[in-house]
């Protein structure tokens, strides 16, 4: 602009065209004014290609962007700059001369000016070529006579996209409406300032601002049937989903007591001299309500205890020790971080403690309650009602309980071993020790072949127990306490290493069962390369496996809260469970749910992050005999089709159909779902699609890779900004695919999770990009941004544009959680929050 000022100064009052090309060749840059060559000169270039701009600011294509503001920079009374910036376009070449004449005489399509229709600024951009990766601003200010008038902004594009961004003083604000083109966004001040974003290959074809008195009604929000994931309660969750905060306390350690427990999981004795004599654990304190920032509710809490032995309470309300049986109350005036200890420190083996109930303010009943049995379905009462009430005021229809189940990673095979509303605990574990009479190097050889096909891993040993183990196939087991050795060779001829027969510390293994009390598994650690061999080897007689499992919350409990509120159910069933586990759960949900059943075979099994992955992998060699790569997407759409055809079969025999209850779910990683579809055809027959939805994930936003390299100075807008242009070119592609897949296959097309995915694990920083303090906080403060209220609306609208026709349930994740280095996931952070503080929530309502 400079150099235009001083080679041919326009002329004030009228409109200049001026276009600046460079020659690559001879590296220097020539001036057309009005089309008619007026300057051209060399320029000294940096070693990025850019030139200097004579203020030490080098200017490259970007920084076309700039020119706004720097009219007003150098604007003064008698600049002939002091004027308005029309339009701008970019081409990814230099034009000739007679492309510069044609360019300056061909027709503006709009001018900037004052119409009877009350615009108060029009104006376009031309051309936004492939070779601009980023966004850029252009920035338009205009200012109204009417100080009741709102402005609306009008973006369309020539691929339909929509969007508006407006800042009013120093406060960002934006609202988008409408997915098609000419959609409109409403805002009342008198004074703004537009900025558009070029997202992707757009050319934005018009932009207009007008003034009305009233905004106009809002175009009419999509139907959208979106549902919530409800997040893992825990001791330390600020999801508080239960009267009774006992049934999700943490860390009882109680599967590690002498004597055992009893089918419910509460120690058949507790005596600490004679349980740490014998080397058994102590249980540790049960932690209650702690890490939560002091959310809790206030106030006095009522303790139930009934059993002989004794207890000591500590935490926030002080510190207490009792003598069980007792009803005891606890007041906690300011509840902190600290939350509440409860440890049992003897319980008698004549009258074993087996109840424990810490009730909420406002929620104890005036007697010890009856224990719910398995199969009874818990009444609303059972749950937290300020829990209650945040799904009930949404209106929420719709519950994924993924987490609830502890679904990823779950280590449970047999409905024995289920958690049930009679369960100590609804978040506790179980631990299983079992003696070891042998462990041997040599695998018997009938059982060679299956263990080389499942268990890929080198290092393999075979393991007798003395008595039925109760393993299934899949199960991850410890051992320990061995006497044995094995010599081990990283690689044909190099020297061996004498190890142990005992898993690493940190690493449980799958095992293959061979038999009753037998199985082999594999001692293979993340380090030991597929080349190892074992080449000597003493036999172990002692040892113990252990198998640890947490079953997560009992069906029974996410029925209750489903019929509480109406509301249909998603369950994942554990990757593990048998046949028979398959068909209890049809019963139960067959005979107890109201609502609508979602039936989806584990989680993510495309996923290596989780065990289930891993599982459905081997099983692809072990029964389907496959060594594809993908081996593990064709046994989960096996195993998927098996489960479905139980449910079918189960609620037939109870007089009920299937069809009319469960909707079978082929869950797939965005952007694949044919080798899982290509299967479930497969075992349909010549019958219709054992299968009645395509799920995929379509999460929005940008990863850690893609701010990193910026993260110091990005701002949070331009975080948000990345955000929309996900939602208006990425993830619209990615529905607009799976919805095609799933319209191929006559089935409808559901989210089993979605939402913003910034942050946490994941990407190239160095340390680990959830380490990198700066980057994860400015992604928990985009999640807690005003603009996250708009782009949630926009992305549901996405949703209901592009599946169209096939379009079923979108459920948002998650319901509630704290922010960290590992995501901020919930659309609450806490229980007390509410629309007004919480914008991923406030996007979410108007759908549910």
């Amino acid at each position: 602009m400079t150099w235009l000022d001083a080679s041919a100064a326009p002329v004030v009052g009228a409109w200049t065209h001026a276009l600046c090309t460079y020659d690559p060749a001879a590296k220097s840059l020539s001036l057309y004014r009005n089309g008619t060559l007026v300057a051209s000169q060399p320029y000294p270039f940096f070693t990025d290609g850019l030139f200097n701009h004579g203020d030490s600011q080098p200017l490259g294509l970007g920084n076309i962007a700039g020119l706004t503001s720097n009219l007003s920079r150098y604007a003064s009374a008698g600049s002939s700059f002091n004027g308005t910036l029309d339009e701008v376009a970019l081409w990814g070449r230099a034009l000739s001369a007679v492309e510069a004449a044609a360019v300056a005489a061909a027709d503006a399509p709009l001018r900037p000016q004052t119409a009877a229709d009350g615009a108060v600024l029009v104006s376009s951009l031309l051309e936004r070529p492939a070779e601009l990766g980023d966004g850029r601003e252009v920035d338009w200010t205009a200012a109204g006579a009417d100080p009741d008038a709102a402005f609306r902004v009008e973006v369309s594009t020539d691929r339909g996209r929509t969007w508006c961004a407006v800042t009013r003083g120093s406060n960002f604000t934006d609202d988008i409406h409408g997915g098609a083109p000419g959609g409109a966004c409403f805002f009342p001040t008198v004074t703004l300032k537009v900025r558009v974003s070029w997202l992707a290959d757009a050319t934005l074809t018009s932009l207009t601002v007008r003034a009305h008195r009233q905004a106009p009604l809002l175009p009419a929000r999509p139907a959208v049937a979106v549902g919530i994931n409800l997040d893992t309660p825990s001791y330390y969750s600020r999801l508080l989903p239960f009267a009774d905060a006992f049934q999700f306390c943490g860390a009882s350690g109680w599967g590690w007591v002498r004597s055992g427990t009893d089918a419910n999981g509460w120690p058949l004795e507790i005596d600490p001299a004679l349980d740490a004599a014998g080397g058994f654990w102590v249980p540790g304190r049960n932690i209650l309500l702690q890490d939560n920032g002091g959310t809790y509710p206030a106030g006095t809490y009522t303790i139930m205890v009934a059993g002989s032995g004794s207890v000591q309470l500590s935490g926030d309300g002080g510190r207490l020790t009792l003598t069980a049986p007792f009803i005891v109350n606890y007041t906690v005036a300011s509840p902190t971080n600290t939350g509440m200890y409860l440890y049992m420190a003897s319980s008698l083996a004549a009258d074993p403690i087996k109840r424990v109930h810490v009730w909420l303010p406002g929620t104890a009943p005036p007697s010890l309650p009856p224990l719910p049995q398995p199969g009874s379905i818990p009444p609303a009462s059972y749950f937290n009602p300020a829990f209650l009430y945040q799904l009930r005021s949404a209106g929420l229809k719709r519950l994924r309980f993924m987490d609830w189940g502890r679904t990823n990673n779950n280590n449970v095979a047999k409905w024995a071993d289920r958690t049930t509303p009679a369960s100590a605990s609804q978040v506790g574990g179980r631990t299983r020790r079992i003696a070891i009479a042998s462990v041997s190097c040599a695998v018997p050889p009938e059982h060679a072949a299956p263990a080389a096909a499942f268990l890929y891993e080198p290092l393999r040993v075979h393991v007798t127990t003395w008595g039925p183990h109760g393993l299934v196939t899949g199960n991850r087991v410890a051992l320990s306490g061995t006497d044995g050795a094995m010599w081990v060779s990283h690689s044909p001829g190099a020297a061996a290493t004498a190890y142990g027969h005992s898993t690493a510390s940190d690493a449980e293994q799958p095992v293959l069962v061979t038999g009753p009390d037998s199985f082999v598994v594999s001692l293979a650690t993340w380090g030991t390369p597929s080349t190892a061999s074992i080449v000597n080897c003493t036999s172990s007689s002692t040892g113990y496996v252990t198998l640890r499992q947490s079953s997560g919350l009992s069906w029974e409990v996410m029925i209750g809260l489903a019929n509480a509120l109406g509301a249909d159910a998603w369950l994942c069933v554990p990757h593990l469970a048998d046949d028979d586990y398959v068909a209890q759960l049809a019963a139960l949900t067959r005979d107890k749910l109201n609502g609508k059943l979602y039936l989806e075979y584990s989680n993510e099994v495309w996923n290596w992050m989780f065990d289930q992955t891993s599982y459905a992998f081997r099983m692809g060699a072990l029964q389907l005999g496959s060594a594809a790569g993908d081996r593990h997407l064709t046994y989960a759409a096996h195993r998927s089709v098996q489960i479905f055809d139980i449910f079918d079969q189960v609620y037939a025999a109870g007089g009920v159909s299937a069809r009319g209850k469960v909707v079978r779910v082929i869950a797939v990683q965005q952007g694949s779902g044919s080798v899982q579809l290509s299967r479930v055809r497969a075992m349909s027959g010549s019958g219709p699609l054992k299968a009645d939805a395509l799920a995929i994930a379509p999460y929005f936003g940008p990863n850690n890779d893609a701010v990193y390299p910026g993260h110091t100075t990005i701002s949070v807008d331009e975080i948000l900004d990345m955000s929309l242009a996900d939602i208006a070119v990425t993830r619209r592609q990615v529905v607009r695919e799976a919805a095609a897949l799933a319209r191929s296959y006559g089935i409808v097309l559901t989210a089993y999770e979605g939402g913003q995915h910034m942050g946490g694990a994941g990407g190239s920083c160095p340390g680990g990009c959830e380490n990198v303090d700066a980057l994860q906080a400015k992604f928990r403060e985009a999640n807690r941004s005003p603009r996250m209220r708009a782009l949630y609306d926009r992305y549901l609208r996405t949703w209901a544009a592009e599946a169209g026709d096939v379009g079923g349930p979108f459920m948002a994740f998650s319901f509630m959680s704290g922010y960290s280095k590992w995501g901020s996931w919930g659309a609450l952070e806490y229980m007390n929050r509410t629309a007004a503080d919480s914008p991923k929530w406030a996007g979410l309502l108007p759908y549910f």
